[in-house]
């Protein structure tokens, strides 16, 4: 993996031989798993890439980690809608944080004109990508029909939703913009067959699925893996 400066990795493990190979330092007793770092400076070494981290003593070996963002590609912009049950706080958030320039309110869906007033702060936030779980997942997938952004959908309740959201000042949107679908073979509270039934009903061209086994809550990986890869596809705007 080739890094440069200003980078971001995330750390996953390492071994004793990434460690002894070049005399790294130990990461696993100042870095946290998962956690998102930025690249300050790299040591280009014959067999192995040595990384310095900003605000972080130590050099480590480069392939304790992977890259997260590359700092030659343009930082995205992403409105991130959480579930119903969910909140905008937490690892998810906390990562788009470090990959993106985010949107992420705290939503109450039983709000008067809710579905309006998400509306117009994307339209002001300007996203090159709107990302929705359960009925942020409905309401990314409206706004993006209407507005013409990108989506990425994890089970979406386009059916089977608890209670009906204010949806004053929704249009029948006339777009068809690209959008990737995420869909949990085992979601006992948005059936996922009956999901995938909407959607191709609707004759959307633009529309990917991916069927994973999972439930109805998105885990934190296949979270960051799925926008990892729509980002990579190059989809948003």
């Amino acid at each position: 993996m080739f890094l440069r400066k200003g980078d971001l990795v995330q750390f996953e493990s390492s071994t004793p031989s990434q460690i002894a190979w070049g005399n790294n330092d130990d990461p696993e007793l100042v870095l946290q798993k998962n956690q998102v770092y930025e690249v300050e400076k790299v040591q280009l070494r014959s067999y192995h890439t040595k990384i310095h981290l900003k605000g972080i003593e130590g050099k480590f070996n480069g392939d304790s980690f992977r890259l997260v963002k590359s700092s030659e590609l343009p930082i995205p912009k992403i409105a991130y809608l959480h579930g119903l049950e969910s909140t905008n706080k937490g690892a998810k958030t906390d990562w788009l944080k470090f990959i993106a320039n985010i949107y992420a309110p705290k939503i109450d869906y039983t709000q008067s004109e809710i579905y309006q007033t998400l509306k117009a702060k994307i339209i002001a936030f300007k996203p090159d990508l709107i990302i929705g779980s359960s009925m942020g997942g409905y309401f990314a997938f409206e706004i993006a029909k209407e507005l013409n952004y990108p989506a990425l959908l994890f089970n979406p309740a386009l059916h089977s939703r608890s209670f009906e959201p204010d949806m004053s000042g929704h249009q029948i949107g006339q777009h068809n913009p690209r959008m990737q679908v995420v869909l949990g073979e085992n979601d006992k509270v948005i059936n996922p067959e009956k999901t995938l039934e909407i959607l191709r009903n609707r004759d959307l061209m633009n529309i990917d699925f991916t069927f994973l086994d999972i439930e109805h809550r998105i885990p934190y990986r296949v979270f960051r893996d799925e926008v990892e890869e729509v980002l990579n596809k190059k989809i948003y705007r």
